[in-house]
């Protein structure tokens, strides 16, 4: 059998971790040579250089491109494209790849997508079809998408808009979220383990924060961001643990609102720019709510039975379990979600969920398939 090369994309710490075993199982195939692209905000100090979270495998030869994402004006991601564009362009023509895989819906990924299809290069894409109509990852998506071979969604709903977008049902397959994957093999700390890690105490009530750009109103974000915080000042006996947003259009005003709020010392706010995956799902199981707008709230928490304040409109179109609460970003209301699910009776275990992203083995079957492919 000839050798198939197979080039993994990632450019931030939660893409990778979706990629990570379906990589690894690959790589121990005599047949698959497996290459990993690592770029994006994996190489930047400012969203927390998560390239040293990823295990080093003697199996998967390895290459960083720094495509400058230390800045998040328009025109500062215009860029960022145009130079990732080029760069892997090279790459791709040094290594020669038969096939890329790519996860969701990065703008690195995008390039990534553009340059294979030009290069005749096949493309794998996991999580195609889901909808996010506050964020650009729309447009970014359903482009990967339309230039893709082989589809992985999530569930029934998003193999139908994949198979809308393509014309053909053909090489789509419905796996499941990997993101569930994670849940299921992960070693969980434990709050004494979280603590001494982390550097804090747990408080009575202990809550995530999320909260990514909202990249079509970016000039909102600052304001949004305030009202968040704003909404904690009457809310007793908690800890806040704020996560860095990830690198869009209009993340740099987050950082910086975040960096001012280091600035003030509160005992119970604590901030990461990143947690790693143990980390962050373990906090996020402990937690008794997340609230903002990142994905991990939609699809991680409902299976780890924690509950989520979703705001704004980021996350409009994706499925979402009763656990989900849906919040304007006013002060009040906020602090009324808060107050709600604090107030629920045994709050881990309040909702009959649907969990609408499988049940654990995403990674199993698309494996199976894609070496049944080559």
């Amino acid at each position: 059998m000839l050798l198939t090369k197979i080039l993994f994309i990632t450019g931030s710490r939660s893409e990778y971790d979706l990629i990570k075993n379906i990589s690894y199982s690959l790589s121990k195939e005599k047949y698959i040579q497996c290459h990993m692209l690592i770029t994006g905000t994996h190489l930047s100090t400012k969203y927390g250089k998560s390239k040293n979270l990823i295990v080093k495998n003697k199996n998967i030869k390895r290459s960083y491109i720094d495509i400058n994402v230390n800045n998040s004006k328009a025109g500062d991601i215009s860029n960022s494209i145009s130079l990732s564009i080029n760069k892997f362009n090279s790459l791709f023509k040094n290594i020669k790849p038969n096939k890329i895989v790519i996860v969701g819906d990065r703008f690195e990924s995008y390039a990534a997508a553009i340059v294979a299809k030009i290069n005749n290069i096949e493309i794998i894409h996991f999580h195609g079809g889901e909808t996010t109509t506050g964020a650009y990852d729309d447009y970014w998506r359903h482009s990967i998408t339309i230039m893709a071979d082989i589809h992985f969604v999530a569930n029934k709903k998003y193999f139908k808009r994949v198979a809308q977008l393509k014309n053909s049902s053909r090489r789509i397959f419905n796996v499941g979220g990997l993101g569930i994957d994670n849940i299921l093999k992960v070693k969980f700390l434990k709050k004494e383990e979280l603590q001494k890690k982390f550097k804090f105490k747990f408080n009575k009530n202990n809550i995530l924060v999320v909260y990514h750009s909202e990249t079509k109103l970016p000039s909102e974000n600052k304001k949004n961001f305030n009202k968040i915080i704003n909404s904690f000042k009457n809310i007793k006996e908690t800890n806040f643990f704020i996560s860095y947003p990830g690198h869009d259009v209009g993340s740099d005003v987050i950082l910086e609102e975040i960096i001012k709020l280091k600035k003030k010392n509160y005992k119970n706010f604590f901030i990461f720019k990143n947690l790693g995956e143990e980390g962050y799902l373990s906090l996020l199981k402990v937690c008794d709510c997340i609230i903002g707008n990142s994905s991990s709230g939609i699809i991680e928490a409902p299976y780890l039975s924690t509950s989520t304040i979703n705001l704004g409109s980021r996350q409009s179109g994706r499925l979402k379990d009763s656990s989900v609460f849906e919040c304007e970003f006013e002060t009040t209301k906020i602090e009324k979600k808060i107050m709600l699910i604090f107030n629920l009776n045994n709050k881990k275990r309040a909702f009959q969920l649907k969990k609408h992203y499988g049940n654990g083995n995403a990674s199993k079957k698309a494996l199976r398939i894609i070496k049944n492919e080559i």
